[in-house]
């Protein structure tokens, strides 16, 4: 019997192809020996499969951070390369899922101090075509009305304040209509405070509805400019609307109106400056013993008397002071340095006012 011959593995294309003519055993023993045998088992099958659904709902960044663990070498790359490989993946690719929207927070409006007036009040704009048709009594009041009226439209506060002034020369009913108008309008305090003054200084019945209008103004110095005008375009016909600003927020504007109605001289206006004897505010105080030394109304003298016993001196001797010029009469010839002193004038005045009330008006002793 002849010998089989030997046919090497290797003479049919190399030990990889020739070893599936080796026994099943060897074969297992050969996989198992060099690591490449893989046994996957159903539930081997089953994560693989989870692992793919979380892996689709990835990330960019995490996706990258995968493929430099996986490959490291793909990833040592020049920046321009790198770069060139961002801009050419797909877009489905670049999704990124974007938060949910947050709410806008409401937008705060700055905070303005415009007067609030209604449309149908205020006064109506001039144009340019009416400024160069009107008739002036001087050439030069012309152009510098016409210079005003431009700078009234342009966007610098100082600018439009300066123009405003301007007009408050200009003798002529289209000046009222601009200050007017523009006091209504202006968001500046200083201007509409300059259009007040102006159209003060004009004199002309026809703006006071619009100066009547700034004592509502939410700028105090606008306010304070407003009674100064009120007082002197309408007098003792303004009284009702200064009475109103008696009880304005600000010290300021309650001393001035104060004065205002004392310069009026109606005696009739004491019982509406009485109030502010009580005013926590001395200066206030002051205005108002100022305004009933003008009315020289006996009904104050009660009030005025309290006062010489104020905390505060100054208002001490202008009570002493009032009292004087409403009764024509001194119980001291100068306000008393001590305590003791004063205690004895604010008795002797009160003794007074009781005989006053009770038999006439019999002189100090």
């Amino acid at each position: 019997m002849s010998a089989r011959p030997e046919v090497s593995i290797f003479a049919c294309g190399g030990w990889l192809t020739g070893i599936w003519s080796l026994p099943r055993n060897a074969i297992l023993v050969t996989a198992k020996a060099t690591g490449r045998a893989v046994r996957i088992s159903q539930d081997g099958v089953f994560a693989v499969a989870k692992g793919m659904g979380q892996a689709a709902t990835w990330s960019k960044e995490q996706v990258a951070g995968s493929a430099k663990v996986l490959n490291p070498l793909a990833w040592v790359k020049r920046p321009a390369d790198r770069h060139q490989a961002q801009e050419e993946t797909p877009a489905a690719a670049k999704r990124v899922v974007a938060p949910p929207p947050q709410p806008r927070p409401p937008r705060a409006s700055p905070r303005s101090e415009r007067p609030s007036v209604p449309s149908s009040a205020m006064a109506p704009e001039v144009t340019y075509a009416e400024a160069a048709a009107a008739v002036f009594a001087k050439v030069s009041e012309k152009v510098m009305f016409a210079q005003a009226l431009r700078d009234l439209a342009g966007q610098d506060q100082a600018t439009r304040a300066r123009a405003a002034a301007v007009l408050g020369t200009i003798q002529y009913s289209l000046s009222v209509r601009v200050l007017a108008a523009r006091c209504a309008r202006d968001p500046s305090a200083e201007v509409r405070k300059e259009c007040v003054n102006a159209l003060t200084a004009l004199g002309k019945s026809d703006g006071l509805p619009a100066v009547e209008r700034a004592l509502s103004d939410r700028s105090t110095a606008v306010r304070l400019a407003a009674v100064r005008g009120v007082y002197r375009l309408a007098g003792p016909a303004g009284a009702p609307s200064l009475i109103r600003m008696l009880f304005d927020e600000d010290d300021g504007v309650r001393r001035r109106t104060a004065v205002c109605i004392g310069w009026l001289g109606r005696v009739e206006l004491t019982a509406d400056l009485l109030p502010l004897l009580d005013s926590e505010s001395a200066w206030v105080r002051l205005a108002a013993l100022d305004a009933l030394g003008n009315l020289k109304s006996l009904a104050a003298v009660d009030p005025v008397i309290a006062l010489l016993e104020d905390p505060e001196e100054p208002v001490q001797r202008r009570a002493f002071e009032v009292l004087g010029i409403i009764t024509g009469k001194q119980m001291y010839e100068t306000f008393p340095q001590d305590e003791k002193s004063r205690r004895f004038l604010v008795a002797r005045w009160r003794a007074w006012r009781e005989e006053s009330a009770g038999r006439g008006r019999p002189s100090p002793a």
